[in-house]
């Protein structure tokens, strides 16, 4: 590799940011650039976003704290007033820099940040500096959120910089790769991983406090095959005590060893108020217990994901410490033999407020002991799970005032116990998807169900065979708050079934709060039905999508004249050629 370290350096790609003074600015925009700090940052606030949001890890749902999408643009044009707003507002742009950058323009940064190695480190690389200017900031102290992928892939990036062509440096990666898997050693013939782990070390040194850590390794392991535990392992490195003790979201997730990562971290974090564990697998001895041993040790857990494992018995106990603080619960490819996975619910002040279950397997589970509390359960969920007759039992017997979500897909259960829940459920449920389950038959019993016990259904996505279709006029009268209707097809997808007169007859019973219905399942309409259907409805629908057995100007003549009717504009027409065609419509 002696030639490539001669190649690996690092020049100047970011500009530094330029502070200006304006010229006959006018007395107004004098003074505010003349505010004290504290009023500016008071101001800058406004330019960050701070909402709740989804970020997806892994396969999983996970609602973290962290923030939203800054308004760069702004940020950007707050640095070039003078140099107290540009003081004010570099530590605002680079405590999550990976999260700006477009893919293709990652080595700026890691050009940055290689400025800042010790001079041993750069030695240990192969690296040396072609501009050794010194910084305006010290840039590392200001990172506040890190996600291990990120920097890896913005490495490979600047990595490849360094090569005349991709193919050049694809060949290059091939051999690194081979003789990874030959010698069992990333670290000697793999620099990319060895690059980051140097870098980490210099981010934990520098760091004050870190806010947000995630150590998701999917896409790296795709590409790469298997990550080295020494490299991934922050936790353990020196520096993670102080620059991780105020941490409050925790990401492992991947097929590397975590127990150390997760002893270490046990030691000095008590603040993690978000926790997600993914790939905890029975060849490595003593993960379980190290897991639930930083569980127990937090001041105040409030969202715990765990995917990907099979002894959730050794895991589950634990969060009865938590039970108090713990709102979001959501496992994810689970197993839950000889484990009762309802056992953070029979505490009598939990604070579980959404449950999700999804792709888990309940065989040979243990039944809850205790009576379920659900009083302040808003959501659960079960989705592409097995065995999960057992588990729906439990539920029968509770009370649930504040559920409003409930999602049951792609599994089998029997419809007695869906029904109790249901109907226990009552008036609270807002919104409700029961989508490919076999046991509840056509579908017709669940929609009498629902319009007698649930009328105040706001969102509705239902798996219905044709003939269920009949009941739809029952659940439209009854449920007047009722604003998107989803049918998705039944299991009778070999014939097409001509639904006419049902559609033709259901119009004057469609409450007006509905905007969005779809009719998916495997039937289809006249378009004199469909014409009928539209005349009679008195909803201000914004989407419309059902099959039918009308041309496409025939399809379109009908829908203009109800976008006439109600003054709409058609946003959207999609018409397939086909003798069943069908027809989708958004409205303005």
């Amino acid at each position: 590799m002696g030639s490539r370290k001669r190649r690996r350096t690092v020049s100047s790609l970011i500009p530094h940011p330029v502070v200006t003074r304006p010229s006959a600015c006018p007395s107004s925009i004098t003074r505010a650039c003349n505010l004290p700090p504290e009023c500016i940052i008071k101001i800058l606030v406004y330019l960050q976003a701070s909402s709740l949001h989804s970020c997806r890890e892994i396969g999983a749902e996970t609602k973290y704290r962290q923030h939203g999408q800054d308004d760069i643009k702004s940020l950007r044009s707050c640095m070039l007033v003078n140099r107290t707003w540009c003081e004010i507002v570099a530590p605002i742009l680079w405590r999550r820099p990976f999260n700006y950058q477009p893919m293709k323009t990652g080595r700026w940064l890691i050009d940055m940040y290689l400025r800042f190695l010790s001079p041993e480190q750069r030695k240990y690389l192969g690296i040396k500096l072609l501009d050794k200017s010194t910084p305006l900031f010290d840039y590392p102290s200001f990172l506040r959120e890190l996600h291990y992928q990120e920097l890896y892939i913005a490495i490979f990036d600047w990595e490849k910089s360094h090569y005349k062509s991709e193919a050049e440096f694809e060949k290059r990666v091939a051999e690194w790769t081979s003789k990874t898997r030959s010698h069992n050693d990333l670290a000697n013939y793999f620099p990319i991983s060895k690059i980051g782990a140097e870098l980490a070390k210099m981010f934990l040194s520098k760091c004050s406090t870190f806010d947000l850590l995630c150590l998701g390794t999917s896409r790296i392991e795709y590409k790469w095959n298997e990550v080295q535990t020494a490299h991934v392992a922050l936790p353990t490195f020196p520096g993670a005590r102080k620059a991780l003790s105020q941490l409050w979201g925790f990401v492992c997730s991947g097929d590397y060893e975590k127990r150390e990562i997760f002893e270490s971290m046990s030691e000095y974090c008590r603040e993690i108020s978000v926790l997600t564990a993914d790939g905890l697998f029975e060849r490595e001895e003593g993960v379980h217990e190290a897991l639930s041993t930083l569980i127990r040790s937090q001041r105040k857990l409030e969202i715990f994901i765990l995917c990907r494992c099979f002894n959730t018995f050794k895991v589950l106990p634990s969060l009865d410490s938590q039970r108090r603080t713990l709102r979001y619960l959501q496992f994810t490819e689970c197993h839950f033999m000889g484990a009762d996975p309802l056992l953070v619910l029979q505490n009598s002040d939990n604070a579980i407020r959404q449950l999700e279950f999804v792709d888990c397997k309940f065989f040979a589970c243990s039944k809850p002991r205790d009576k379920i509390n659900c009083r302040q359960l808003e959501t659960l969920k079960f989705s592409k799970c097995t065995s999960i007759n057992g588990i729906i039992d439990g539920f029968t017997g509770c009370k649930f005032p504040q559920l409003s979500g409930l999602e049951i897909a792609d599994t089998a259960c029997d419809a007695a116990p869906l029904y109790e829940v249901l109907k226990n459920a009552g008036g609270s449920l807002r919104e409700l998807k029961v989508l490919s389950v076999k046991g509840i038959g056509s579908g017709s019993t669940l929609i009498e169900h629902l319009a007698r016990h649930c009328p105040n259904l706001v969102v509705l996505h239902l798996a219905l065979q044709h003939e269920a279709l009949n009941k739809l006029c029952i659940l439209f009268r009854a449920t007047k708050n009722l604003v998107e209707m989803v049918i998705d097809r039944g299991t009778d997808v070999r014939v097409v079934h001509d639904m006419s007169s049902v559609l033709s007859s259901l119009g004057a019973d469609v409450p007006a709060s509905l905007r969005v219905l779809s009719i998916g399942t495997h039937c289809a309409f006249q378009i004199q039905a469909v014409k009928v259907f539209l005349g009679q409805c008195k909803a201000q629908m914004k989407s419309l999508t059902l099959y039918s057995y009308g041309g496409e100007d025939e399809n379109k003549e009908v829908i203009t004249g109800y976008a006439g009717r109600r003054k709409f504009k058609i946003k959207k027409v999609l018409h397939n050629q086909s003798a069943v065609a069908k027809l989708s419509v958004d409205f303005d």
